[in-house]
């Protein structure tokens, strides 16, 4: 009696049920360029060490296809249709458990919302997609631009980091400048995927104070003309409405038939 109890528990901790949590969600590409359909998918991770049959999972009520993932396996998931738009996925497993679940915010066209490796810790970001692969490792570094940035490259704490094609050479001269503190995110091969702009410059003397206030006024200046120039035409208008009303209304509606 006590080896069939034994056995009997070997099998119940051996089941896949029992190793369900180590199913995962890993990435979601649920905005491809082109059509959605069949074209967007979702990535899950076997993160056991035994084979494990997904029959009867379900994503939000959707069933899996019928399979086995090895251990240590990615599996692709295709046949599930995905929002463009903030959205929840849920994992269930044969016995309607919850597992794991995601949520996606407003999608990027053809990039995949990736479970990676920032800093040691699980992080969901935006990113190139990495069907079918193990998900991208990257780096947060939190400093200063330490030389000015050149055609493809800049100096972060005096370490070079190259500029990803997300970013155009001009946009970066413009918005980094030196002394302003900066949180950046780079990949295994130091380019920049994302940046975060912390401090800003301080103003070293009254003559860069003086000319920041001039052209702040200068903004303020043109504003405040096209207000009242809006105004003005707006007054315009009610004074012509009061003497001739039926002309304008008439005018009006030949409008909204032309746009439409």
């Amino acid at each position: 009696m006590k080896k069939i109890a034994l056995i009997s528990a070997l099998i119940i901790f051996a089941s896949p049920s029992a190793f369900a949590s180590n199913i995962e969600i890993t990435e979601v590409f649920p905005n491809p360029e082109g059509p959605d359909k069949n074209n967007e998918w979702i990535e899950i991770y076997n993160n056991t060490s035994i084979e494990i049959d997904i029959k009867e999972y379900k994503i939000n009520n959707k069933d899996l296809p019928n399979g086995k993932i090895s251990p240590h396996t990615y599996a692709i998931i295709d046949n599930i249709p995905l929002k463009n738009s903030k959205n929840t996925l849920l994992l269930t497993n044969n016995q309607n458990q919850t597992i794991d679940s995601v949520t996606y915010p407003n999608v990027i066209e053809s990039k995949s919302y990736t479970k990676a490796l920032i800093n040691n810790s699980s992080e969901w970001i935006w990113t190139t997609p990495s069907k079918n692969t193990q998900n991208p490792t990257f780096r947060k570094l939190t400093g200063r631009i330490t030389d000015p940035p050149q055609k493809n490259h800049f100096y972060f704490n005096n370490l070079k980091i190259y500029f990803s094609k997300n970013f155009s050479t001009s946009l970066i001269k413009a918005l980094f400048k030196k002394d302003q503190q900066f949180q950046i995110t780079i990949n295994e091969k130091k380019e920049l995927i994302y940046f975060r702009i912390i401090s800003s410059p301080k103003i070293k003397n009254k003559k860069q104070k003086s000319n920041l206030v001039n052209h702040a006024l200068a903004i303020l200046s043109f504003f405040t003309s096209i207000l009242y120039q809006t105004i003005k035409s707006t007054a315009s208008a009610s004074l012509i409405q009061k003497e001739y009303p039926q002309t304008l209304h008439e005018s009006s509606l030949h409008l909204g038939r032309t746009s439409g």
